[in-house]
């Protein structure tokens, strides 16, 4: 992990989500995320998620990029997390309501999901 940004109020850092130690538990309000989608592009990092691996394989990195975010949450707090259904070639992956299941054995509660139209 390294800071990408930082002033008195905000800290921004780019790294593996899958390893938040450098967060004390408890200590974050709010995440919000847009996590690599499952096989949605390639970021040229050899270890990334979702590029190349299973789907199954996909739900439990992003698994623990949620537990991660839920031991450094403030109880009480939330994420807010991007995401999207995966649609290629007329199939669609329902990578939206997947998400929100593994976020939920991670031990997350489910409270609504918002659509925006342009």
């Amino acid at each position: 992990m390294r800071p990408e940004y930082q002033d008195d109020r905000v800290q921004v850092w780019n790294g593996d989500s899958r390893d938040l130690s450098i967060v004390a538990d408890e200590t974050i309000a709010l995440t919000l995320t847009s996590p690599p989608w499952w096989n949605g592009g390639n970021y040229g990092h050899r270890d990334q998620i979702g590029f190349g691996q299973s789907y199954d394989a996909f739900h439990n990195d992003l698994e623990q990029v949620a537990k991660e975010c839920l031991r450094c949450l403030i109880p009480g707090c939330a994420i807010i997390l991007w995401m999207a259904d995966l649609c290629r070639g007329g199939i669609c992956t329902p990578l939206a309501a997947d998400t929100h299941r593994t976020l939920q054995k991670a031990g997350f509660v489910f409270e609504g999901t918002f659509y925006w139209y342009g």
